[in-house]
């Protein structure tokens, strides 16, 4: 294992990045570089040290990683792209190469929601899973803000079909990808009246809310879901009535 003052001296040999070097100099600096020796080796971390990319420990150690885990020739790949702002993004594009394939990758980095590494990943794995027609759908909805948003409502557009999920999409409680798919199911599944009775009560705040409701007015009926939808509310409203009347006691 080298020391932190030989591990200055290297970045100061090879004329590395100069936060890095500050960054090295730190208190935590020396213990992520010394934990990517120990994990990654002494090749792979030297070949991180050196890119212009690796802006902190942290970058180094997440660049290291993508050398061992997805490779020499894709994680260089990566660092060629714009996108490749930092060590996370590096090793994101550099997983996208070696799970999602060269040609999903490339038409994922080629797209403008593909802001981060992690956006790109999540394109390209669309792209790969989801088919090219459904995920290009998929970016072009409002609620597609990155590469995960997309990559669910692609999923959507494949598993509820084009007609449920255009019509989850269309109501204000599908902010994100996963309410967009979560609600198109149950359009798909429970039926719209159900899913739309759901959609309705407060409880519903995310897309999974709304499809266990729906779920259970179909299966229990709308007396008892209403029923239980109530108590709660109940609840919830006694339990204020007592913390009130805490309040006016103390106060007399």
């Amino acid at each position: 294992m080298k020391t932190k003052e030989e591990i200055l001296d290297f970045l100061e040999k090879n004329n590395c990045n100069q936060e890095l070097i500050n960054d090295v100099k730190g208190f935590y600096g020396y213990y992520w570089i010394a934990k990517s020796y120990k994990k990654h080796g002494a090749e792979f971390t030297e070949l991180a040290l050196k890119q212009d990319k690796a802006k902190d420990v942290w970058g180094v150690y997440r660049i290291a990683r993508s050398y061992k885990e997805n490779g020499v020739k894709f994680t260089e790949l990566a660092l060629q792209q714009k996108q490749a702002k930092d060590g996370e993004d590096v090793y994101k594009i550099a997983e996208s190469y070696k799970e999602n394939g060269a040609q999903f990758t490339q038409l994922a980095l080629q797209h403008e929601k593909a802001k981060s590494g992690n956006d790109a990943f999540w394109i390209a794995m669309s792209y790969e899973r989801n088919g090219i027609e459904s995920t290009e759908l998929a970016l072009q909805q409002k609620q597609a803000k990155n590469g995960w948003d997309a990559f669910w409502i692609a999923l959507s557009y494949e598993r509820n079909g084009i007609e449920s999920t255009e019509l989850a999409l269309q109501h204000e409680k599908a902010k994100y990808g996963e309410d967009v798919c979560n609600i198109a199911r149950s359009y798909k599944e429970n039926g719209v009246k159900f899913t739309k009775l759901a959609l309705k009560q407060d409880k519903a705040k995310r897309g999974w809310d709304v499809y266990k409701i729906a779920e259970s007015y179909k299966e229990n009926g709308v007396e008892f879901t209403e029923l239980a939808l109530r108590r709660g509310k109940i609840k919830k409203l006694v339990f204020w009535s007592l913390v009130l009347c805490f309040f006016v006691y103390k106060l007399i």
